[in-house]
């Protein structure tokens, strides 16, 4: 099967999320989720790139990244195959480890973004593994609560400008999570996880 060429485009936010084969587990332990997180720094390291916000789930990820330059799948294939690699190493295994290539989707407008960055803090939340976003340690919304981030990818300049204050972050995110995960509603435009 030949996939469509993808559109890149520079200076763009970019949701961009992939999923195991056939739903299976990717981080099976906190040194796994620990080590994709220190390969996205690698990356970071070596590209150029921004991200906004991510979420490691058990079986997939989500990022909101901005690429300066036309290099979105370098940076993809990049992270990938380096967590691949050592996935299967640590676990003796061959093989696939995604479903397939990531996915991505341009985000074009700023309520987008907005509602991209709450509904990639919220995937625990929706999953049913937390009760509160910051109890999960796997996302980027925690260092949006600090004055210190953790991974210095992260870029939380650009969204916490969109707001008043932390506070207001917070509620948005709350009323959010709300709407996106309220069963009357269909996803709004998002695919469940």
């Amino acid at each position: 099967m030949v996939s469509k060429p993808r559109t890149k485009y520079p200076n763009i936010c970019y949701h961009i999320y992939s999923r195991g084969v056939d739903q299976r587990i990717i981080f099976q332990d906190d040194y796994d989720f620990k080590k994709f997180l220190n390969i996205c720094y690698a990356v970071y390291l070596k590209r150029n790139f921004k991200v906004h916000s991510y979420c490691l789930m058990h079986n997939h990820y989500h990022f909101c990244i901005e690429t300066p330059e036309q290099n979105i799948g370098d940076i993809m294939r990049d992270i990938n195959s380096r967590y691949v690699v050592y996935f299967n190493q640590k676990y003796q295994r061959k093989g696939r480890l995604f479903e397939g290539p990531y996915q991505d989707k341009v985000i074009d407008t700023p309520i987008y973004f907005l509602t991209l960055i709450s509904y990639i803090h919220s995937n625990p939340l929706g999953a049913g593994l937390v009760r509160n976003l910051d109890e999960w340690k796997w996302s980027s919304y925690r260092s949006y609560l600090q004055e210190q981030k953790i991974y210095s990818f992260l870029e939380t300049t650009k969204t916490l400008r969109l707001f008043t204050n932390i506070k207001n972050f917070i509620d948005y995110h709350h009323q959010s999570a709300e709407l996106i995960y309220h069963p009357q509603f269909s996803t709004i435009g998002f695919r469940r996880s």
